[in-house]
């Protein structure tokens, strides 16, 4: 009896995991698994079919780069961080710190080489096609969009610190959030003093908001910003190249979101279960 017990176990068991692994979409010549939706489900606590949604999407990026033959390799990734290091006023050792001490690397590079990969493919498809942005569309942008290019001299600043990085995430949270083993100070952060980490830490947050979460040398670090004084906004002749890149990144962006919104359109998907 027994032995007839295990046996409808193990049978049982093969056919569960027959079913995790079993074949729900076919997108192309590529499948996805009901293991692949359920683990995008957890990992980023969405619904079933926003999981397939993005699956989906992923892997007609992937099968767009595989068949366009393009590739990024540890150099691509290299040159695109010195770069960001230099707009940060940043060497290319303290700027890879800065990012150690507020996320994953090995993630954070990852990213990087998906955002190159997309750049290759944008400039591969979109040869001739996009309208570049003249000088009037430029200078428009600009009159706009004044707060994207002002800079701030001193930053009022409430810091967190605890030795838990779980204290800060429930601040972030829930700014009223209180527990002894969290340090909390007012602080005036002056920009042109303060290290590069801090920097690049707050550069960009908006007032009444938190930054990420960084590692300090015995804790974990975070602001919430309160206040930026000594605003100047950068002249125009400054910023005119920047200006034209956010410009052309918007029209490449929505190039590519009706680019691939074709390709679903176009793809052979198979809904299997």
């Amino acid at each position: 009896m027994s032995k007839i017990l295990l046996s409808l176990f193990v049978a049982s068991s093969i056919a569960f995991a027959g079913l995790i692994d079993a074949i729900a979409i076919k997108v192309n010549n590529d499948i996805i698994t009901l293991a692949d939706i359920d683990t995008k489900m957890q990992l980023l606590n969405i619904n079933k079919q926003d999981a397939v949604n993005l699956i989906v999407d992923e892997m007609l990026f992937d099968q767009e780069i595989t068949s366009n033959h393009i590739i990024v390799d540890q150099l691509d990734i290299e040159a695109h961080m010195e770069k960001i290091a230099a707009s940060n006023n940043m060497t290319l050792d303290q700027f890879i710190q800065a990012v150690k001490a507020q996320t994953n690397y090995d993630i954070f590079v990852n990213d990087i080489k998906k955002k190159l990969l997309k750049a290759k493919l944008s400039k591969k498809v979109l040869a001739g096609k996009l309208r570049y942005a003249t000088d009037e569309d430029i200078k428009i942008y600009y009159d706009n969009n004044q707060k994207l290019f002002s800079i701030a001299a001193k930053i009022d600043v409430i810091k967190y610190s605890a030795i838990n990085q779980d204290l800060l995430v429930q601040v972030s949270k829930n700014p009223m959030f209180f527990n002894e083993a969290i340090t909390r100070t007012n602080e005036t952060i002056d920009m042109a003093t303060s290290s590069s980490n801090i920097r690049y830490l707050i550069n960009g947050i908006d007032n009444g908001k938190f930054t990420k979460i960084a590692q300090d040398d015995k804790s974990f670090i975070m602001y919430f910003v309160k206040e930026k004084k000594e605003i100047t906004v950068l002249p125009f002749e400054k910023v005119k190249d920047k200006v034209f890149e956010i410009i052309m990144k918007n029209r490449e962006n929505q190039f590519l979101k009706n680019y691939f919104s074709q390709l679903r359109l176009n793809a052979d998907i198979d809904v299997v279960r």
